[in-house]
């Protein structure tokens, strides 16, 4: 068995973000009054190809490259965190009997996993956590089952190792960003000034913009609900008119090539202005976050009694998120920030303000691992 699932470990982590396009890494203390002080923290873009969603291509190259990393920003704390990508994990839950011990479970999980693991039961590390209230009068207990072969965790760790760190926590993305939305919510708190802590309902949609597609994550009462992407090259721009609209500052888009109903953009009693003001790249961006919105409202959110977003949160690519913004809050409806997951700590002096801003639209998964205390 491999533990997602770690028992509790007050050692400081570094939350290490290992994505096929970047490294970030945060180096994070808890100070005595409970916050978190920000030692250090890395961000490098990956260009060598060593890394697919799943797993490490080439284990030396990549342990030498963020060796590199660890040494030209002085950090020294060796114990990390990482986490796998959702959608390499495969998740399941059963009703299991509470007079079960832990041996039994594990027994039982592997027999009843094996119905859904569609890879040889050896070549896969599993773990499961109970998850049901335990004060409850049911003699059955909820048992979450997550599994992920064994190739995406070691390549991974056999990575971090030639970079001389010590592998303790392999996260999963979903629940590292779930344990991290107090991150988000201050900042959504102190930009926004809406208050999700003391909220009944919110529902908060993360857009993550890369330079080849965009991914949408929706994450309802701070849980994961539902994720959908969509690649630049379906989308195309050509001949683009661009009006805006008098009244709301809506934008309308003519003479388009795109995969959704005009009606989904076009607004009236518009006034032309020069499309100098946005570039294709821009509007390309535009239109598949519209329309990935409006899949989520169809697909997901009209199943929802309170079916108000709260807050679109940008992540990722901090020049592009820049560009995007202004479009976003000028046309749809929806408070939207670019992440600074960072606010919430104290900065060392030696770090400097204007670069972390910069950077900081990247660090939202490595600031979730780093704060994991269980």
């Amino acid at each position: 068995m491999f533990h997602f699932f770690n028992k509790k470990d007050k050692t400081s982590l570094l939350g290490i973000d290992l994505n096929p396009n970047y490294i970030a890494i945060v180096e994070l203390i808890k100070e005595k009054n409970h916050k978190f002080k920000l030692n250090n923290y890395a961000y490098k873009p990956l260009i060598g190809g060593w890394m697919s969603e799943e797993f490490v291509k080439e284990e030396e190259q990549l342990g030498q490259f963020i060796s590199n990393i660890l040494h030209s920003e002085r950090i020294k704390t060796k114990r990390c965190a990482i986490s796998l990508p959702t959608q390499s994990v495969m998740r399941k839950t059963f009703e299991i009997d509470k007079k079960m011990k832990e041996r039994e479970i594990e027994n039982a999980i592997i027999h009843s996993g094996k119905k859904y693991i569609i890879h040889n039961i050896d070549e896969v590390y599993f773990d499961f956590k109970v998850i049901s209230d335990p004060e409850d009068d049911d003699d059955n207990q909820e048992v979450l089952l997550v599994a992920s072969k064994k190739k995406n965790i070691t390549t991974r760790e056999d990575a971090l190792v030639i970079a001389g760190l010590e592998p303790k926590i392999v996260d999963i993305e979903q629940y590292a960003m779930e344990r991290g939305l107090s991150l988000v919510k201050y900042q959504i708190n102190k930009e926004l000034n809406i208050d999700l802590e003391n909220k009944e309902h919110s529902i908060i949609v993360f857009i993550d913009i890369m330079d080849s597609k965009v991914k949408l994550d929706l994450y309802v009462n701070d849980k994961f609900g539902y994720s959908i992407e969509e690649g630049l090259e379906y989308i195309s721009v050509k001949n683009t008119s661009i009006k805006r609209n008098l009244n709301s500052g809506g934008l309308k888009l003519k003479n388009q090539t795109l995969n959704e109903k005009s009606s989904d953009i076009e607004d009236s009693d518009e006034l032309e202005i020069s499309v100098e003001d946005y570039t294709e790249e821009q509007i390309k961006y535009y239109q598949i976050i519209k329309k990935l919105m409006n899949k989520v409202n169809y697909s997901f959110l009209d199943n929802e009694k309170n079916n108000s977003v709260d807050a679109i949160i940008l992540k990722g690519n901090n020049d592009k998120i820049d560009e995007i913004l202004p479009i976003l809050n000028e046309k749809i409806d929806i408070p939207s920030i670019k992440i600074n997951p960072t606010l919430t700590f104290e900065p060392a002096q030696h770090i400097n303000l204007f670069d972390l801003e910069k950077n900081a639209s990247n660090l939202l998964l490595a600031c979730c691992l780093g704060i994991r205390e269980d």
